[in-house]
């Protein structure tokens, strides 16, 4: 089960998500964020939709993909903007996760025993260099009952009255509470939690919630 959204702060936002269904028969899972707002913010993502597309059309190795996104990013803005990203292929049938990330939130993994986990990769925002670090790529296994759960860093960074930050510890007490339900009731839970704690809404939000059935 999938349930996403994407909330722009403006006309044009600079937040990407999608879910891709592979040649392969996996199931490709995207999240990034654009420095900014604007025109070039936009144009950036769906340039990135483009390659999220191809790459989902023609297979080959999720560094690799990124190395190329990198690449693109680089050479149109020269670091006039970068984009926070992190991509992950899904296989249905055995739940694993191969994934990879460049400079994006880390991805949280809720167990259906209630433990929570992060999914820990350190690199670079994508335009940052070129060539840049080599992208590392691990895997995990969503379990029957395991949530994961991706976003961007509007959810964190919501700021309320008194200008305290939304952060890490609502979302995961958020989470803990929730993850027992469909991604569509978590969805629903984070942004009716954000937008009722954030006083204005100064940047995109963008959330992608993926559970395994228990059955």
């Amino acid at each position: 089960e999938v349930a996403l959204v994407n909330l722009a702060a403006a006309d044009l936002g600079g937040d990407y998500c999608d879910v891709v269904r592979t040649r392969n028969g996996q199931v490709l899972f995207v999240i990034g964020d654009v420095t900014g707002h604007g025109v070039s913010s936009a144009l950036l993502m769906a340039m990135a939709k483009a390659m999220v597309f191809r790459f989902a059309e023609e297979g080959g190795e999720l560094g690799r993909f990124l190395e190329r996104l990198n690449r693109m990013v680089f050479r149109v803005l020269h670091r006039k903007k970068m984009m926070t990203f992190f991509a992950c292929l899904l296989d249905p049938a055995e739940g694993v996760l191969t994934y990879s990330t460049a400079g994006h939130p880390y991805p949280i993994v809720v167990r259906a025993n209630g433990t929570l986990e992060r999914l820990r990769l350190i690199h670079s925002p994508l335009g940052f260099r070129d060539p840049c670090e080599p992208f590392v790529v691990q895997t995990d296994r969503l379990l029957p009952g395991d949530l994961l759960f991706l976003y961007t860093d509007g959810i964190l960074e919501a700021r309320n009255a008194d200008g305290e930050y939304f952060g890490k510890q609502r979302l995961e007490e958020i989470l803990r509470r929730t993850s027992s339900v469909n991604p569509a009731a978590v969805r629903e839970s984070v942004v009716q939690s954000v937008q009722a704690f954030q006083q204005m809404a100064d940047d995109d939000l963008t959330l992608l919630a993926v559970k395994r059935s228990s059955e």
